[in-house]
């Protein structure tokens, strides 16, 4: 018998935001956006300013657990390019969270900053990694959900 969490999973598929404006902004804008994290088997948040970049990879440990990874940098490069281009080629499947991660880790040297209960919420998720890039820069935020 299918779990409530992958009949939901099979149902919401693959789900892309883009966010643009200072964290506050950002974050506003995130409330209210309809991303049912605690569903998902995993989720991405990409940020890009002009003086640096961030990656958070948020992976289901457990039921009640996430893996977090991060990377910062420079710039992301032609990343979103060519995760957009994994999520097209994998059609949406429920797999497509699984070629994520390796296609990340292939690409910047993610690291684990820890296993953390479940966010509740797109704020409690995402907003220390936002406000971390100062509170005037203009950003943007990608999020995917898997």
């Amino acid at each position: 018998m299918a779990s409530a969490r992958s009949t939901t999973e099979q149902t919401q598929g693959i789900v892309v935001h883009n966010f643009y404006g200072d964290a506050e902004t950002i974050l506003s804008r995130m409330d209210g956006a309809s991303m049912d994290l605690p569903s998902r088997r995993a989720y991405l948040l990409m940020i890009e300013g002009d003086r640096s970049a961030q990656i958070r990879f948020f992976e289901q440990a457990d039921d009640e657990n996430w893996a977090v990874l991060s990377w910062r940098g420079e710039t992301l490069g032609d990343l979103w390019e060519r995760l957009d281009q994994t999520i097209v080629e994998s059609g949406a499947a429920p797999s497509t969270g699984g070629r994520i991660k390796p296609l990340l880790e292939e690409t910047v040297p993610l690291v684990l900053e820890g296993i953390v209960p479940a966010p509740v919420s797109p704020r409690a998720a995402f907003a220390h990694p936002l406000r971390a890039h100062g509170g005037d820069e203009f950003l943007r935020a990608t999020t995917a959900l898997f």
